[in-house]
């Protein structure tokens, strides 16, 4: 539910590429509202959904968390160029997400627990991601960088939630890419959790067992449902 971005890939004059984000307005705000009020009827603000904006709060909101994350010592794209409704980013390369794809075994759990260091130290420091899908974390080998910033969860729920919620989101896109590997993938997950501040590892596990009646049932249903909710289900029985 992020920000209709529109993003091209642009050469650099002295070499490199660089990525040009057009915003738009945040897509399904009845949603968001909705998501909202589930969350707060539920105790479970990890859930809670940010508040529509439009392309040019969106830009503003990405602007902003780049340099907030900076700050921390995340790495995150230079700004190259800033406008009202785009911004020239710094390319960071390839995504996290690919790397999770990779035919060789060793490769993918390195980015997994690299995805997961980060995290920790983004959290030690402080800070939240915006939507710590593995699509919105780049992994260069040896760096994870942060990228998609257009949404600040810390606008609608606490500290602890909005971390609670990096792990969450984190967890859910990287399981898929683990299963028939579920031993490995918690061992991994084992080992994050006891890397955050206990009351971040007790918030991501509470809302996930809120959910686990929901995520038995598509584990039941398969295909995306079920690749969907086995990080869920294995973070809920950490």
């Amino acid at each position: 539910m992020a920000s209709t971005a529109r993003v091209r890939r642009e050469p650099l004059a002295g070499g490199g590429w660089a990525w040009r984000k057009t915003f738009g307005p945040t897509q399904r705000a009845a949603a968001r509202s909705l998501l909202r009020i589930f969350a707060g009827w539920r105790h479970l603000p990890a859930l809670a959904a940010p508040a529509a904006q439009s392309a040019e709060q969106a830009c503003a909101t990405e602007y902003s968390m780049i340099g907030r994350l900076a700050a921390l010592g995340a790495r995150v794209p230079a700004i190259l160029e800033r406008g009202e409704r785009e911004l020239v980013l710094e390319d960071l390369g390839p995504t996290l997400s690919s790397a999770l794809h990779s035919p060789q075994a060793e490769e993918r759990h390195a980015a997994l627990r690299a995805g997961f260091r980060a995290l920790a130290a983004l959290h030690a420091a402080g800070g939240h991601a915006s939507q710590a899908f593995a699509r919105n974390l780049t992994w260069d080998g040896q760096r994870v960088g942060f990228i998609d910033l257009e949404e600040d969860p810390g606008t609608v729920m606490p500290l602890v939630a909005a971390q609670a919620r990096d792990l969450l989101l984190y967890v859910q896109s990287c399981a898929r890419a683990f299963e028939g590997e579920e031993e490995q993938f918690r061992a991994a997950l084992d080992e994050a959790l006891a890397l955050e501040p206990a009351p971040v590892r007790c918030e991501a596990q509470r809302t996930a067992r809120a959910l686990a009646l929901p995520a038995a049932l598509a584990l039941r249903l398969g295909g995306d449902a079920r690749r969907a909710a086995l990080g869920l289900h294995w973070l809920a029985q950490a």
